[in-house]
């Protein structure tokens, strides 16, 4: 597993501490200053503007940049085909030989639900794509696009074995604004009387979360996270634990709401063993990188990168 997707969690939490952190300071000065040959590239600057007569101005501005909320495209499609490398590759540590594998779709759109009508994303050559989680992801690069194929099918160096229907998500393209969720009970199969007594995955978890009794009932689960609104319904992917037990899960229905106790209810099959307090998240935390035409009051972005006030 590439080393930033397997600290991926800890990406947030190192902001608080130490001096590496996904929060900046900017100071900003802006001075006019005369240009004396804008023949060249950069151009030549001469004395400031006013400086010698100390009617200079200079403009300041202070910002704050947090990037904490940033997240890559998650479970935007998935393996049509088992991909099964070389065992060399996998014991020996030799190069990945590049492999054709069937996929769901090359190209769709993100879902935002809350902010927007969702973002654009499509897999091409050069695509980084996250194949996988927990223990068993890798990170490769699309050598090959083939869109003719019936389902469309991508090249790329595999280094591990992935299951058909293995979620696959774009490391180059934002995600969906994160909401992380902390269970109020997880209530598993009882333990057996016999050896090894813990039952063994796979199996059917119930998971308890807080919710808004006014905008849930048997098939929506509504609340909020961070002053943003969420809401879970049959169907919807979910990623459940960090690090190698990590694993996409399909929420199953219907819910069962309380509104006494504010709690709402669903049904998930696991094939990894998860604590009670296990974290519940829709989308992997990354820094997908520059986007052209990035503004920060575009619903694609307003969530992630949100801004309190701006300065004309």
């Amino acid at each position: 597993m590439h080393p930033y997707l397997q600290q991926q969690l800890l990406t947030k939490v190192s902001g608080n501490l130490t001096t590496r952190s996904n929060v900046f300071a900017v100071w900003l000065t802006v001075g006019f200053f005369e240009v004396t040959d804008d023949s060249v590239r950069p151009v030549k600057l001469g004395a400031e503007i006013g400086r010698r007569d100390n009617r200079h101005i200079r403009h300041r501005m202070f910002a704050i940049i947090d990037r904490t909320n940033l997240s890559i495209a998650s479970c935007v499609a998935s393996l049509a085909q088992p991909v099964l490398p070389s065992p060399r590759v996998a014991t020996r540590g030799l190069p990945a030989m590049p492999l054709t594998v069937a996929i769901s779709a090359l190209w769709g759109t993100t879902p935002l639900p809350v902010t927007g009508p969702g973002i654009a994303w499509n897999i091409e050559v050069g695509t980084t794509v996250v194949v996988d989680t927990g223990a068993d992801q890798e990170v490769v690069s699309v050598l090959a696009v083939n869109a003719q194929s019936r389902p469309p099918t991508i090249t790329a160096g595999f280094t591990r074995p992935h299951a058909a229907g293995t979620p696959i998500s774009l490391a180059n393209t934002p995600g969906a604004p994160p909401i992380f969720l902390k269970p109020v009970a997880v209530t598993g199969p009882d333990p057996s009387p016999f050896w090894p007594y813990l039952p063994q995955p796979p199996y059917v978890i119930r998971v308890t979360l807080r919710v808004d009794p006014s905008r849930s009932n048997a098939t929506t689960l509504a609340g909020e996270y961070d002053g943003i609104p969420w809401s879970i319904r049959p169907g919807a992917p979910l990623l459940l634990d960090v690090g190698p037990n990590q694993e996409v899960v399909t929420v199953g229905g219907p819910f069962t709401v309380d509104p006494a106790s504010a709690t709402g209810s669903f049904l998930v099959t696991v094939t990894r063993p998860h604590p009670e307090d296990v974290l519940i998240t829709n989308t992997l935390l990354g820094n997908p990188g520059p986007q052209p035409d990035f503004r920060p009051r575009h619903p694609a972005f307003s969530a992630s990168v949100r801004h309190h006030s701006i300065i004309h």
